[in-house]
């Protein structure tokens, strides 16, 4: 953690391998929300066309009863006015207003679908004389009308009754029909009612109108008077025929999913799965040791992409820092452990060898550096602990008075300048290691004079320490901080005690450093409020 931070303080920023800025670089919840709207708009763009087809078929099957019915009425009205015997009073229904039919007018999309077309009821009266006329001589009109459009006609007296027919409904009343009481009142009615008869449930979920019938109605008024009624029926023009006639259409609008379909597969290669598999393969070639470098390559365009590459990259780093940190404290240990060692053990084989021989102040001179010895291994072993304990630390969030310990130092030497609280986030137990490092390295200095300040930022909790000892030369402040790097090995200094010093604080997210002073030592601890 700490160590892995010094080395990365010695390293030239130059060597990271920094990889071009896109000048776009989406979300990853971007891409997969615009992707997962495209791939849902594709069948509703479809199922819209499909329907706007549709109603234009509707309108368009509406636009030809239309045409058809008002050729039937003009070809009734001209009968009706060129027979001898008719007589508006008697043959037609006086009416106030006629509003002709105004067509396209059937919408698919606006809901308004009525029953079956219902059946005629027997007539209460005889129809009209006139109109039974008329319609016998129209009856082949009426058949090729109903030919020419494919659909059933009516021909319906004043009354509602039916006078000439293609469906076998001949004298038998309508007026009951909504459709048919409008144009008894004048207005010219078209409306979609649900086919009679069974219809397949999977064609008319696909499409509507195979499942509907469209009703004309126009009434037949001469010099204002309702004389008779034309009804037409059928099915919408089927959907199916009609696509198969645009076929081509068809084909083309499939190439454009399609195209649209591919795009989107390659929107989402480039930009998540090549950039994660290059991810993987530059990780695999670091962890099998191919190369010492993690290499991003290209740009990525995805913001958590590219913040995982940059978390992987950091973690290589750091990985490489550690390796390097370990082999360096390896050898530095081995050479620190090495020579008290090779001490020791030349001072054994010499008691044990001449022991006989020598003089007991010289067996006891030699005993004395064998103790000697120990003490420094065991003292390196105890600072070797606490740098491992320091190492390992996690950031503690709990909060430590630091004028109360820095009151807590058991030294005569020390003055607080601090009398009230100030709360820091660290560990009470590294905040007073720390301290009782600075203290005794400065005693260890020469130090007659301990003062220790404290003051509360905004964010941060400052914290100086500076003694009046001999102080550090400039040729070493650069390295102090290094392990097992001292001034003072000839007196006991493991070289350890900064390192584990800058261990902790940085173990709590804050940093320690050696500031300018004119005499002396002077640390300053920067530590999280």
């Amino acid at each position: 953690m700490t160590i892995a931070r010094q080395a990365s303080d010695r390293r030239p920023h130059d060597e990271r391998t920094v990889a071009p800025r896109p000048r776009l670089r989406l979300r990853l919840g971007t891409v997969l929300v615009f992707v997962s709207l495209v791939v849902l708009l594709l069948p509703a763009v479809g199922v819209y066309a499909l329907r706007q087809h549709e109603n234009t078929l509707v309108r368009q099957g509406e636009s030809d009863l239309a045409r058809a019915a008002d050729v039937v009425a003009a070809s009734y009205r001209a009968m009706f006015e060129k027979s001898a015997t008719a007589d508006l009073a008697a043959s037609g229904l006086p009416l106030a207003q006629a509003t002709p039919l105004s067509w396209p007018s059937l919408d698919l999309g606006d809901g308004a679908i009525g029953p079956p077309f219902p059946p005629a009821r027997p007539a209460a009266a005889v129809a009209d004389a006139v109109a039974q006329e008329i319609g016998a001589e129209m009856a082949s009109v009426l058949r090729q009308a109903s030919n020419a459009v494919g659909a059933s006609v009516r021909l319906l007296d004043w009354r509602g009754t039916v006078v000439a027919t293609t469906v076998g409904d001949m004298g038998g009343s309508l007026a009951h029909v909504e459709e048919i009481q409008r144009a008894l009142a004048g207005t010219g009615v078209a409306s979609l009612r649900r086919a009679a008869g069974e219809r397949s449930p999977v064609l008319t979920a696909i499409v509507r109108g195979a499942a509907l019938q469209m009703v004309v109605a126009v009434p037949v008024v001469s010099r204002g008077f309702l004389v008779g009624i034309v009804v037409l029926s059928r099915q919408p023009p089927d959907i199916l025929d009609s696509l198969i006639d645009k076929r081509f259409l068809l084909v083309q609008s499939a190439a454009l999913f399609f195209v649209v379909a591919v795009a989107i597969a390659i929107v989402m290669l480039r930009t998540l799965v090549l950039p994660i598999k290059r991810l993987s393969v530059a990780a695999r070639r670091v962890s099998s040791g191919d190369t010492d470098r993690f290499d991003r390559g290209r740009a990525f365009r995805v913001r958590e992409v590219a913040g995982l590459a940059d978390s992987i990259e950091v973690m290589v780093e750091n990985l490489q820092r550690r390796n390097r940190y370990i082999r360096d404290l390896a050898y530095s240990i081995s050479h620190e452990f090495k020579t008290p060692i090779a001490a020791a053990q030349g001072a054994a084989e010499l008691l044990s060898d001449n022991g006989d021989e020598l003089k007991p102040q010289e067996v006891r001179h030699f005993a004395a550096n064998i103790a000697a010895d120990m003490r420094r291994l065991d003292r390196l072993t105890q600072r070797l602990l606490a740098l491992a304990q320091a190492e390992v630390a996690t950031v503690d969030d709990r909060k430590t008075d630091v004028v109360a310990a820095a009151n807590a130092i058991d030294c005569s030497a020390v003055h607080v300048a601090n009398d009230a609280e100030i709360l820091a986030r660290i560990a009470p137990e590294s905040l007073q290691a720390t301290l009782d490092i600075l203290v005794n390295n400065a005693l260890e200095g020469g130090a007659q004079r301990i003062d220790i300040r404290a003051a509360s930022g905004d964010a941060n909790v400052e914290l100086w320490v500076s003694d009046d000892g001999a102080g550090i030369a400039a040729g070493d402040r650069a390295r102090i901080f290094d392990p097992f790097y001292t001034t003072r090995r000839d007196r006991g200094g493991t070289g350890l005690g900064l390192t584990i010093c800058r261990a902790f604080v940085d173990g709590s997210g804050g940093s320690i450093e050696l500031m300018p002073s004119e005499r002396g030592a002077t640390f300053k601890l920067t530590l999280r409020k």
